[in-house]
């Protein structure tokens, strides 16, 4: 895996610091536009939400989901500082944490490493790009994990705008090489035997434990 949304976070959060730092008293006018992103980003997750619980389906590509934690994140942190003194107790603690969680975060990494690997992971396996061992137009073969969970390989099907994790195996039975060609051979109600080029693969379709 590799971290170039990670860099691209601290860059843009940094930046933001320094953009609070110097503009501390200035009003912001943009307040409204802040807000109205972020709701548009929330509407977004609950329905993708509805959407897995409903049909195991998210939305297309693994940068999507990034994407919109980084814009919710940031504007948190504007929302934050355009408000008013007199705002709402609780909306200034919730505002702030998107401000303080960060940084916390990595003061933790100064304390104790398995600290920040707890209150971090969130935060650092959002922006890791997984890597993808095989891609068309109607699948791909990509890792997935969390910090502290063993990386494992999944089977996902390419719709227009979202996609469906179909089965998933471990790093183990699969060789660390990009793959040209990809078909799945048969299909069963607990596993997919495929070819991946000249490999036959299994899948599993029990998604917690193959």
């Amino acid at each position: 895996m590799n971290y170039p949304l990670l860099i691209v976070f601290i860059i843009l959060y940094v930046t933001s610091i320094l953009f609070i730092i110097s503009k501390s008293n200035v009003d912001f006018k943009n307040i409204k536009l802040f807000k109205s992103i972020r709701i548009v980003v929330i509407i977004l997750f609950i329905l993708e939400l509805t959407l897995e619980i409903i049909y195991n389906l998210t939305y297309s590509n693994y940068f999507t989901n990034r994407i919109l934690v980084l814009v919710l994140i940031l504007s948190g942190v504007y929302t934050f500082v355009t408000l008013k003194k007199d705002s709402f107790p609780l909306q200034k603690v919730y505002f702030g944490l998107y401000l303080v969680y960060p940084l916390f975060a990595l003061l933790t990494f100064f304390l104790d490493r398995i600290m920040f690997v707890i209150v971090a992971s969130p935060l650092i396996f959002s922006y890791m790009l997984p890597k993808v061992y095989f891609s068309d137009s109607n699948y791909e073969i990509r890792t997935f994990g969390g910090g502290l969970a063993y990386p494992r390989i999944e089977l996902v099907e390419k719709f227009t705008i979202t996609e469906k994790r179909l089965a998933i195996t471990y790093l183990d039975y699969i060789k660390e090489r990009e793959y040209s060609s990809f078909e799945i051979l048969e299909s069963s109600e607990d596993s997919l035997i495929t070819l991946l080029s000249q490999d036959t693969v299994t899948f599993y379709k029990n998604l917690d434990k193959p």
